[in-house]
């Protein structure tokens, strides 16, 4: 590892050590951040004063990475300054402080400055480095323009892809779809549920979802005549799907099957993906979660590709009936993400 992924790493644990018992995760987090984004200003400054004809790159690396991040940054300044009744100011001065007597910056050579600024904006700002990503993720995350239009994250490129290119749940299809990079992947606990992607705070997720149609229709593909098997995998087979199966009602009874209670604000409509005709179905109403009724408002797209149907299902949530509040925030969202959709095979 090379000296300056050294000082970022050291500066993000050296600020850790300021974050308090009470919520220790949260402020673990803020406290990882702010130490990566102290150790990327020093870094580029030290740059600047020891290698003149590196100067104006560092600096403008400086100004990108501000342009991008610096509302989260003074965010979580506010934050632990608070929770450590202690001035911003002095906050940062004493973190910058340790760094100065813990490091010998001295020793920083030409070949690591130049290395280090090599791939800066799609490694340092954007996160495009495993080493960096999750230090990107949680400035995003507490990036207040973020936080109020989320789409915004998403539609300024921070985004991650999602393969489905060799899964276990695939059943062969390989499909690529693109969420806010602030947002957590996890494994879908259900059989035909490749993945579960939510909103660092939960208030919205995407469920990624493949059937194979034969399968469901309990048919042995084996036993298919090559006509049979030709007109499942063609254009016709998925206009006639969603012209005659995928109907208002079917679409109603879709949403009663997700065991939502008090359904309201149902709508249905006919739409394409990646050009493959696909059934959108919204509807809101109550989800019990334990002991707690939960408030959601629920958008489907149903997607037919061959000889198989997949569900784009997001999930917008609220525990505090300020659901139209929320369905406003992530709606937007929702349909940037749905677009993303490609069938790799296709292309």
């Amino acid at each position: 590892m090379n000296r300056i992924n050294r000082i970022i790493i050291f500066m993000a644990l050296l600020s850790t050590a300021n974050a308090q018992t009470k919520d220790r995760e949260y402020y673990l987090d803020i406290s990882k951040a702010l130490g990566y984004s102290y150790g990327i200003e020093i870094t580029n400054n030290l740059i600047q004063e020891k290698f003149s004809d590196l100067s104006k790159k560092a600096f403008m690396a400086q100004l990108e990475f501000n342009l991008a991040h610096d509302k989260a940054i003074v965010a979580m300044e506010d934050e632990m300054a608070t929770k450590m009744d202690k001035g911003k100011t002095e906050f940062k001065t004493q973190i910058l402080n340790q760094i100065s007597t813990q490091l010998d910056l001295d020793n920083f050579s030409y070949s690591e400055a130049s290395e280090y600024l090599k791939n800066f904006k799609s490694e340092r700002i954007f996160g495009e480095d495993e080493l960096y990503n999750n230090f990107v993720q949680i400035l995003l995350r507490h990036n207040p323009r973020y936080r109020e239009v989320p789409a915004k994250e998403y539609l300024n490129n921070y985004r991650e892809k999602f393969t489905s290119n060799n899964h276990d749940k695939s059943k062969g299809l390989n499909l690529s779809i693109e969420y806010p990079t602030s947002w957590i992947k996890q494994e879908g606990k259900r059989p035909n549920i490749l993945q579960l992607i939510k909103s660092y705070d939960s208030s919205c997720n995407l469920t990624i979802l493949i059937k194979d149609i034969i399968v469901e229709m309990g048919m042995d593909k084996s036993t298919l005549s090559k006509e049979d098997r030709d007109y499942i995998y063609s254009d016709a087979f998925a206009d006639e799907m969603i012209s005659d199966v995928f109907t208002y009602d079917y679409g109603r009874e879709y949403v009663d099957g997700m065991g939502l209670e008090a359904v309201a604000d149902y709508s249905y409509d006919k739409t394409k993906i990646d050009g493959q005709p696909a059934m959108l179905v919204k509807a809101s109403g109550k989800l019990k979660r334990g002991i707690v009724d939960m408030r959601v408002f629920t958008i489907n797209y149903l997607v037919i590709y061959e000889n198989y149907i997949i569900n784009v299902g997001f999930m917008i949530n609220s525990y505090d009936e300020n659901l139209p509040d929320e369905k406003k925030k992530y709606e937007l969202l929702c349909e940037l993400i749905s677009s993303s959709l490609i069938f790799t095979e296709k292309w």
